[in-house]
């Protein structure tokens, strides 16, 4: 039977490129997920019951929820039971043929099935091999499970978040409300899959791709997460983070973010709260100044709020070229204007769960709206598909 997803791939980067994904819950899926969204037909291994455990958390309808659909969008699924010889013999096969391969199970669970890099690179020299781990293969903590917000307090985010979200209760530490850790890991392995794909292409031997949650979170975190942690020399000033350079301040009707640091911003920003005279200040003169007290810029901008109302204050800062949002919720994000003008989010037709919203990829190929409104699939849909492509 033709695959229909194949018109939407055709002409998209990794057309033609067979992902086997060995897989459950989100790092793993959304990595190859975003293959998928980019032109390659990948092939999601279920354990036979339940399947992939993220079918039921959350919204759903009984075994598929909204976050499997958001992680698993444009993909094939077929239950095989890796316990079974016949089935494991499948799933061998189906690597084998593969040209990458993404797994989050143990490594160790890997080699006992014969499915470790070195098994299959003995057959498909080209392979490459994405192992994704929480804590990495060496370490005292590299045997030990591991899930998003568990990484979060590992890394120094909870501590971080609580910082500077309670101030009023001593900084009690506070999750990030979403899955940063794992959406950074499989963005990242996506990513690393590509190069590796292209490097097979050129030398035409494949390789194996490690990624750690522990490592991907902490690349994530550290460029401004981290910033006041990084320079270690005792003459190094240091200053407030990226973040205090923004404010949330309060309008008649609602909240808006601001951040005003060049001249004519901050002149405008100080107008609108009717501290024009701040701008004679020595702390806000120069950009630079205000970079080094940003922390009492904001305070004064915080401390006034504005009596109008937002449209007027979004106006006002669209004519000063100030950067400036009314902090929406999910509901009204998803009918912005913005979003709507660039088609960010659809409301498609799935086969099984109804009307969805579905968001496009980040990444727009020039004339190809590629697969990011494909339904996700129900458990085993294409098994009987997928074994009949591997007797031809």
């Amino acid at each position: 039977m033709t695959d229909p997803l194949n018109s939407m791939r055709a002409h998209l980067p990794l057309d033609g490129i067979r992902v086997v994904e060995l897989s459950t819950m989100i790092t793993a899926s959304f990595a190859a997920m975003i293959l998928a969204e980019q032109g390659a037909d990948v092939i999601k291994v279920e354990p036979p019951g339940m399947g992939d455990p993220m079918r039921f958390i959350g919204s759903q309808k009984p075994g598929l929820s909204a976050l499997f659909h958001n992680c698993n969008r444009g993909k094939r699924s077929i239950v095989l039971d890796l316990k079974d010889g016949a089935d494991l013999s499948v799933a061998r096969t189906l690597c084998e043929r593969a040209d990458v391969v993404i797994s989050n199970y143990r490594p160790s669970v890997m080699a006992r099935i014969g499915l470790s890099y070195e098994a299959l690179k003995a057959v498909n020299p080209k392979i490459v091999f994405c192992r994704i781990t929480g804590f990495g293969t060496d370490g005292p903590q590299a045997a030990l499970p591991a899930y998003d917000h568990v990484m979060q307090a590992q890394l120094g985010m909870t501590a971080a978040q609580g910082k500077a979200q309670n101030k009023s209760n001593g900084g009690q530490p506070f999750h990030i409300q979403h899955a940063i850790c794992d959406k950074a890991t499989g963005l990242m392995a996506a990513q690393a899959v590509s190069s590796a794909l292209f490097a097979s292409e050129r030398s035409g031997q494949g390789s194996r791709v490690d990624l750690s949650m522990i490592d991907a979170g902490m690349h994530f975190f550290f460029p401004d997460g981290l910033m006041e942690h990084t320079l270690l020399d005792d003459a190094a000033t240091q200053l407030d983070p990226l973040t205090a350079t923004y404010a949330v301040m309060e309008a008649r009707d609602g909240y808006f973010v601001i951040a005003g640091i060049g001249d004519a911003q901050a002149t405008a920003v100080f107008t609108l709260i009717g501290k024009a005279h701040l701008m004679s200040d020595p702390r806000f003169k120069t950009p630079a100044a205000r970079l080094m007290n940003i922390g009492d810029m904001v305070a004064e901008m915080t401390a006034t709020s504005v009596d109008q109302p937002i449209a007027d204050v979004l106006a006002y800062m669209e004519a000063h070229d100030v950067p400036c949002c009314e902090c929406l919720s999910p509901l009204q994000a998803y009918d912005h204007p913005q979003l709507a003008a660039m088609k960010t989010v659809a409301t498609v037709d799935h086969p099984y769960l109804g009307k969805v919203r579905s968001v496009r990829a980040a990444a727009r190929f020039e004339g190809q709206d590629g697969v990011s409104h494909a339904p996700s699939p129900v458990l085993g849909q294409h098994g009987t598909d997928i074994r009949a492509e591997l007797e031809n």
